[in-house]
């Protein structure tokens, strides 16, 4: 193996609201995260963010940033190569990943918690299925039924539409927090490489809009799927 190896920082989905780092979508086999970067040589660190019922957005971003720091500022300890962290997420991990590989400077988004100082920025992101701009998101009447299920079985009822409740009680007004929220806002030329996988049939975040493809045209990757993530 390498030494120090690359790493890459797993952000798990769950609609901002469900989920763990230790869990994988339930048709995703096992060891296809984990098993995957270790077998090509690459660390990999798995993560927990605080859910959106816990706290407003940004303290997701927050977690991650502050899981990136903290990776950074350990990396002799843990063998790993500082300057190649990169991430990858699934939904609304991969609507993290992308802001960790877009945001940096603003310290409204890079919080203040754990490693407080430090680089965390990342090499390169690979995001599955994310929302990239909240605007073009369905109406709550429109959910995935696996989305409404998971609602009615955590919290007994079914919320209001998933980005909702990730900007109720946000320090930004209503439409800045829609614009702050969405990774497309948020491109620039000198952003990493991305790889985007999508499902042609995905009703959750629907692809159709493809504005995804905007975030970073020079390194971007479209990756079509037959059926729906």
């Amino acid at each position: 193996a390498e030494s120090p190896a690359p790493v890459v920082v797993w952000i798990h989905g769950g609609a901002w609201m469900f989920g763990g780092r230790e869990l994988l979508p339930p048709n995703w086999p096992l060891g296809s995260v984990d098993q995957l970067l270790i077998d090509a040589g690459i660390a990999v660190a798995t993560i927990d963010y605080r859910h959106a019922r816990e706290a407003s957005f940004p303290a997701q971003l927050h977690d991650a940033k502050a899981a990136i720091r903290y990776l950074r500022a350990f990396a002799h300890e843990l063998d790993l190569d500082a300057g190649r962290v990169g991430v990858w997420g699934e939904s609304a991990g991969g609507h993290l990943a992308a802001l960790c590989a877009l945001v940096g400077g603003d310290p409204r988004l890079e919080g203040s918690i754990g490693v407080a100082e430090g680089d965390s920025s990342v090499a390169a992101a690979v995001c599955f299925y994310p929302v990239t701009d909240v605007d073009t998101m369905p109406a709550e009447d429109h959910l995935p039924e696996a989305v409404t299920a998971a609602m009615l079985a955590q919290f007994g009822e079914v919320l209001p539409p998933p980005t909702d409740e990730l900007l109720d009680g946000s320090p930004y007004t209503r439409d800045e927090g829609r614009r702050v929220v969405s990774p497309v806002h948020h491109a620039r030329a000198d952003a990493p490489p991305f790889l985007f996988v999508h499902g042609e049939l995905d009703r959750g975040v629907p692809p159709s809009d493809r504005k995804s493809t905007r975030l970073n045209s020079s390194h971007t990757d479209i990756s079509r799927m037959p059926s729906s993530a």
